[in-house]
């Protein structure tokens, strides 16, 4: 024990000496003892040896204040609040050089932060608290090398603020609001190039963004020019907003999702200058396929599109290709190659348009099967089908019950129709030109010239010998068709033919009268005019008169 009560008695030298000695002893060793000095002073140290507990006697001279607890085994100083629980200390490891803060009031206590190259904080629920509740601004700065970065609480403005640079406040990127507001941008919004203002869809008033929302706010060159992720405590995406201006000018289109949830359509908008709002198209949540022009109720399957265009009666489709420059801007832009509109602006019906450079094919239908059907029935199955149906009350009528001589399929030069075919199977086709092309010719010979010249189940005849017209013949007469090089194909024209067929008939009817006519002449001559008479009423022969 090394105590002293520091009062140097009037005494021999020896003794004085040694009193002197014993008192800068207890100074050294703090007056270490198992018990505190019999003899106190205000701010005298004191060691408790049986304790480790190093504590220093307050101005009131009245008691004594621990500071701290050694540990003589690990040689560790652990410092704590000076109370019945001792629940916080702090810890410094010599060998570890490090600093240690945690709870237990024992030596061993569970680590809550250590501070060495790093700091730990561990815990069930570890809190870091800056600041003591004063009106005054607080932060974290992160010291870079060539750049530096801030995250503190602007007290004025009640919001924390993450930004660039050492300085509070300045060059703010994100602003968290006290109404719990996320603000990107934070005080330098111009960079995002967004406007100022709330801009909500038409209908909604709401000019301040609600708790949980996230509002992305910028500086643009007028008011009202906001856009908003509004979840309305629901889920709900309300608007998203995105517009830009130029000096003098008026808004741009703003593209809003309104009203999504998990139980409602996903709807794109498309807002005016006048602040009107026009649907551009919809998800819809029921069906699952795609609508446009305000569609609610599509009839579309999952998965399908269904286009709306109201009263429009202009294209609803478009195909494009920047390969297509086609000469008929006045139908189609030049790069559109197909589209597809109403037949008539107000009964309905498809036009589809095929547009397409010179020497190509405008609209081209293929169909790939794999087995072929020969059948020549009503049934019959054919890689291309194209069936017409009437109107039978809200539903059709089967392609069979279709009233006779309907007409069912045309072909049309521009708007006049060349070719028919009809509901009882009969082809009806436009013969208004060259009915007497050939009436110069002999027909039957031409029928036999096309019978010889594809020379196909041919019967000679002896009267072959008399046929004076070829294949070359009947090309130049277009009957036949010829390849581009001027060869003669097999293409046979239908209609050609068959007014070739009606004049060699008529031709042969001609010939079998001028027949009659003169072996009437020759009875009359040979047997007399009686005679001649029965001989035709016996072979029920009929001249005309």
């Amino acid at each position: 024990m090394a105590q002293h009560d520091y009062n140097i008695a009037n005494q021999t030298f020896p003794n004085t000496r040694t009193d002197i000695n014993n008192a800068l002893s207890a100074v050294a060793s703090n007056n270490s003892g198992t018990a505190a000095p019999s003899t106190t002073f205000a701010n005298q140290w004191f060691y408790e040896t049986d304790t480790n507990l190093l504590q220093i006697r307050n101005e009131d001279n009245d008691a004594y204040i621990t500071i701290a607890e050694l540990d003589q085994s690990n040689d560790t100083v652990e410092y704590f609040k000076s109370d019945s629980i001792r629940t916080a200390l702090i810890e410094f490891t010599d060998g570890d050089d490090a600093i240690t803060i945690g709870d237990g009031g024992t030596v061993g206590f569970s680590a809550l932060l250590t501070a060495n190259a790093n700091i730990t904080m561990a815990g069930t629920t570890p809190t870091l608290t800056i600041g003591d509740g004063g009106a005054e601004d607080t932060k974290i700065v992160f010291d870079g090398n060539a750049q530096d970065f801030y995250i503190g609480l602007d007290d004025s403005a009640d919001d924390l603020v993450i930004g660039v640079g050492s300085t509070l406040g300045t060059t703010a990127a994100v602003n968290i609001t006290e109404d719990a507001h996320v603000v990107v941008g934070g005080s330098n919004l111009s960079n995002f190039g967004i406007p100022t203002a709330p801009q909500f869809v038409s209908g909604t008033s709401n000019t301040t963004a609600e708790a949980n929302d996230l509002s992305v706010v910028g500086s643009g060159v007028a008011t009202n020019n906001v856009g908003i992720i509004n979840d309305n405590n629901s889920g709900l995406i309300s608007a998203i907003g995105l517009e830009t201006r130029t000096s003098g000018a008026g808004r741009n289109a703003i593209l809003n999702v309104w009203q999504t949830s998990f139980n409602a359509d996903l709807v794109f908008r498309l807002r005016t200058g006048s602040g009107s709002s026009g649907e551009i198209f919809r998800i819809n949540s029921g069906e699952q396929c795609i609508s446009t022009g305000g569609e609610t109720s599509p009839d579309a399957n999952a998965g399908g599109l269904t286009l709306n265009q109201a009263d429009l009666d202009s294209y609803i489709m478009t195909l494009k290709s920047s390969d297509v420059s086609h000469g008929m801007t006045s139908v189609a832009e030049a790069d559109t190659y197909g589209a597809i509109q109403k037949a008539n602006s107000s009964n309905g019906g498809l036009s589809i348009f095929g547009l397409c450079d010179a020497g190509t094919t405008g609209v081209e239908v293929q169909s790939y099967f794999e087995s072929v059907n020969t059948s020549k029935a009503s049934n019959a199955n054919v890689p291309i089908k194209m069936i017409t149906r009437a109107r039978n009350g809200t539903s059709s009528t089967a392609p069979s019950n279709v009233s006779g001589n309907s007409n069912l399929f045309g072909v049309a030069s521009g708007t006049s129709l060349r070719f028919i075919v009809d509901s009882d199977g009969d082809l009806h086709v436009d013969g208004s030109t060259s009915i007497t092309a050939f009436d110069n010719y002999e027909d039957a010979q031409l029928v036999r010239a096309y019978d010889l010249s594809h020379g196909k189940g041919v019967i000679n005849s002896k009267f072959d010998k008399f046929i004076s017209y070829n294949h070359e013949k009947l090309a130049e007469m277009k009957l036949v068709g010829r390849e581009e090089d001027g060869t003669p194909n097999h293409f046979i024209n239908m209609t050609g033919m068959q007014r070739l067929h009606n004049g060699a008939i008529w031709q042969q009817y001609e010939k079998h009268q001028k027949l009659a006519n003169a072996m009437y002449e020759l009875a009359k001559a040979a047997v007399g005019e009686d005679k001649a008479n029965e001989i035709l009423e016996q072979n029920e022969i009929q001249l005309l008169n």
